[in-house]
């Protein structure tokens, strides 16, 4: 596998409580697509999307964001793979690269089925 940068982080909690965090995350991102950031040099939009995806793990989202507001404060499109595993989220961001978010998270979630659960 070649290799590539990501941020990743694990949280653990009871499943009930894992599927309960998914949902939020979902709500708030479909709901609050848009966040205005007051900076000092003028304003900053936040842009939120959310999807949810189908064979990763017992369920997951793609989350993707970015921001406008003048030159200073644009950024690229930015993807966030959160995938529950039993009780345990996974969270896996690869900035602008999202097949790289959503491989490195396949490969965690099935390694984490594997580790923890026992399933392939």
């Amino acid at each position: 596998m070649p290799e590539i940068s990501v941020n990743q982080s694990l949280l653990s909690m009871p499943a009930e409580d894992a599927k309960r965090y998914l949902a939020l995350q979902h709500d708030l991102y479909s709901h609050c697509k848009t966040v205005l950031h007051d900076m000092e040099a003028g304003v900053a939009y936040e842009h939120h999307e959310v999807a949810k995806l189908k064979g990763l793990g017992d369920e997951a989202l793609l989350e993707s964001s970015s921001m406008t507001g003048g030159d200073e404060y644009d950024t690229p499109r930015r993807y966030t793979v959160e995938a529950r595993v039993g009780g345990v989220i996974l969270r896996v961001g690869a900035d602008d690269d999202k097949d790289k978010a959503l491989a490195w998270a396949a490969m965690l979630a099935r390694d984490i089925g594997k580790d923890l659960y026992g399933t392939a």
